[in-house]
């Protein structure tokens, strides 16, 4: 929207604007290393998924860190897709996890202290929890509103207006 690229690396964060490169790192606010998806939401914001340091928000020109100490389910971050409700469904080395991202709002705005992750896996019916795609994209979301997962045994498929 903005006419950048946002260009996620095993190294890092950079960002093409106006013909040159930027590297966010640590001094930014953005300590992960190995960035594993970019997705930007209808209001602007971008999450930043990443291997094994969490999740990244970064609007208004500043960046808040999801882990699992603040709730995540994992650390890992290997696809976001945004369901028709409000939801993000994250695919890790654990399993999909589902956020509400109103709540992940609340949390870099300081209105909650942490964040509630409703993990899937093995126990619900998959064949097996690896779902990081091993290459983009480790997921998408069809017309029909249903989310497709890559596992190391086939995919998983969730149908978002089945969950309660």
């Amino acid at each position: 929207r903005a006419k950048r690229v946002w260009i996620g690396t095993e190294a890092g964060l950079n960002l093409y604007e106006n013909g040159g490169f930027r590297y966010y790192g640590e001094k930014e606010g953005f300590a992960a290393t190995a960035v594993r998806t970019i997705y930007e939401d209808s209001t602007g914001a971008f999450w930043f998924g990443t291997y094994d340091s969490g999740l990244y928000r970064f609007t208004n020109g500043t960046f808040t860190r999801y882990t699992t100490l603040d709730g995540l389910f994992d650390n890992g971050v290997f696809q976001i897709i945004e369901d028709g409700d409000g939801n993000f469904w994250i695919s890790c080395n654990r399993g999909i996890y589902r956020i509400r991202k109103a709540e992940l709002n609340d949390f870099a705005e300081g209105r909650i202290t942490e964040i509630t992750s409703v993990p899937y896996n093995r126990r619900d019916g998959m064949l097996d929890s690896e779902c990081n795609g091993g290459v983009q994209p480790a997921g998408i979301k069809a017309d029909d509103g249903r989310i497709w997962f890559p596992t190391q045994k086939g995919v998983a498929v969730v149908d978002p207006a089945t969950i309660p």
